[in-house]
């Protein structure tokens, strides 16, 4: 074979090598035989939230982060962009436990937006940050032996740490927190906003009864099987 000849043979495969890795790169993280569901849009029958915080750009925020972490749940896509903009750091939490839960045998999905409703802001003096504390639906999920969302949620207190940066509020950590940390250790302003939403039961920290009920169209299959590799990332 002559030089030029090989020289030619060398780079047609390399080319073929390069479109390959090309082809490689591209495709998601996920691969499962599962399609992700499409997004759905959302569905208030007895209207939209509506409160004194819910026109707030951190309350907002907070709120988009959950939905877009709800939306992932039901469609089996933590990648899409409107997640990462919003939960980015704390999707992969979801992510992990959806991924144990499939490696059981248990197929969970968001019927919807969780129930929520804003408790407190405090924006940082400069504008750059905030806390936000929020009661929302612990488990709001579905599945084909229950396919029906709970009529009585428990709630839950959530302190949300978020950050503004280019523009975009993002939700950086959260972490749940007890009733009495919110009466009693984050001062008079905060519990008085916090008391008319606490529960007295045992088994729930706060109130959603007045929480408007919003649901994803169209409705996750929950007959759907799927495997840890059908969850994109």
């Amino acid at each position: 074979m002559s030089s030029t000849n090989e020289s030619t043979t060398v780079a047609k495969v390399l080319a073929g090598v390069a479109v390959v890795l090309i082809a490689i790169a591209l495709i998601p993280t996920g691969g499962g035989s599962v399609e992700p569901g499409s997004r759905p849009k959302v569905v208030w029958p007895a209207g939209e939230p509506t409160g004194p915080l819910e026109d707030d750009p951190w309350v907002q925020a907070v709120r988009t982060s959950y939905l877009e972490l709800d939306i992932a749940v039901a469609t089996r896509d933590f990648g899409a962009p409107a997640l990462r903009d919003t939960a980015w750091n704390i999707q992969s939490d979801t992510k992990d436990s959806l991924e144990e839960a499939a490696l059981d045998k248990k197929w969970v999905f968001s019927s919807g937006p969780r129930p929520l409703i804003p408790i407190y802001v405090n924006e940082a003096p400069d504008g750059r940050s905030a806390t936000v504390i929020v009661c929302h639906a612990a488990g709001w999920y579905v599945t084909a032996e229950n396919p029906e969302p709970p009529t009585d949620p428990i709630g839950v207190l959530d302190e949300m740490w978020l950050t503004l940066e280019d523009g975009n509020r993002t939700v950086d950590q959260g972490r749940e927190v007890d009733a009495d940390v919110v009466l009693n250790r984050m001062g008079a302003e905060v519990a008085e906003a916090a008391e008319p939403l606490l529960d007295p039961r045992e088994e729930s920290d706060c109130l959603l009864d007045d929480a408007p009920r919003g649901y994803f169209d169209p409705a996750p299959d929950v007959t759907l099987e799927y495997s840890p590799d059908d969850i994109l990332f």
